[in-house]
């Protein structure tokens, strides 16, 4: 499946309790519907909990995923699923977010190009603020949205090659 955001993530920033980060993904290649978002973490431990979001690149809160608490190994990509699919169109830019109950660390690319992303201290865990509020910067975050691409009208991949038998 496809992918939008950042999928590598070399560095590590500690990330402080009740902390949103997240960092602009662009956009889907073609419009379809995010299944998952998954983040690269470290230091996360049983218990602690993380949740995910999506936002568009003006700081408009879309959807959160699922809520997991499992923990994870250093330099682990952990998957959290979408309750229900959401819509992603490639005409708009997204910021993917990650925020955690406690403190854990959160990989991500330094001095790239600057680009929009969220960092967010003020709220309670789990309250998503809608319209968070948007800056710019140069890290990129380890975090990204997987999606299914959106059928056509007759029902076929998006991307799918017709081949016609004459």
């Amino acid at each position: 499946m496809p992918t939008f955001g950042n999928t590598t993530g070399s560095g590590w920033a500690s990330a402080s309790t009740s902390a949103i980060r997240g960092a602009l993904a662009d956009s889907p290649s073609v419009d379809g519907m995010a299944q998952s978002m998954s983040v690269k973490t470290s230091n996360w431990g049983s218990g602690e909990k993380i949740t995910l979001a999506l936002y568009d690149d003006a700081g408009n809160f879309i959807a959160a995923t699922e809520e997991l608490s499992t923990g994870s190994d250093a330099g682990t990509w952990s998957q959290f699923d979408f309750v229900s699919p959401i819509a992603v169109y490639s005409s708009t830019s997204y910021i993917c977010c990650v925020w955690c109950d406690s403190y854990y660390n959160q990989y991500y690319d330094s001095g790239q190009p600057s680009k929009k992303y969220i960092y967010d201290a003020s709220n309670t865990y789990d309250n998503w603020p809608d319209p968070a509020s948007v800056s710019t910067g140069t890290n990129s975050y380890a975090v990204y949205c997987t999606y299914d691409e959106a059928p056509t009208d007759d029902g076929t991949p998006a991307r799918s090659l017709h081949i016609i038998k004459r």
